[in-house]
């Protein structure tokens, strides 16, 4: 079942492109893929160690670093680097059944190294999710 999809936009000189569908398999477990084209990285062909995405409400670009990552700490469901790469190609993972989507429209990519924003995607068709 579909909950929602939306598209990747890089943030503070990162380039993150393509975009991602959460979904509802027969299990109940909420799983998050990335579209084949995903990319992540920097002008130098490079990314930052330990990206992961999370959810936000809004979008947590220009927010107190410190807000934002007690979110991204509490949401956080899918780590794609350890080390400073450019990352392509699809993602995938499960969102854990602690995190209620329902008070989430933002899909982020949070650099846990280094605190901050790597990039954003709205979750445009909407959560339709009672967890």
């Amino acid at each position: 079942m579909n909950i929602g999809t939306g598209t990747f936009t890089g943030r503070n000189g990162y380039q993150l492109n393509g975009t991602f569908k959460l979904t509802r398999d027969s299990s109940a477990t909420v799983q998050f893929e990335t579209s084949e084209d995903f990319f992540f990285g920097n002008n130098s062909g490079g990314g930052t160690p330990a990206p992961g995405f999370a959810f936000f409400a809004g979008d947590p670009t220009g927010l107190p670093n410190k807000t934002v990552g007690a979110v991204a700490n509490q949401t956080d469901f899918l780590r794609i680097a350890d080390q400073a790469v450019a990352v392509s190609g699809k993602q995938t993972g499960s969102v854990p059944d602690t995190i209620s989507l329902a008070e989430f429209d933002t899909v982020f990519l949070w650099c846990y190294s280094v605190p901050f924003v790597l990039g954003v995607g709205r979750i445009v068709s909407g959560v339709q999710d009672g967890n």
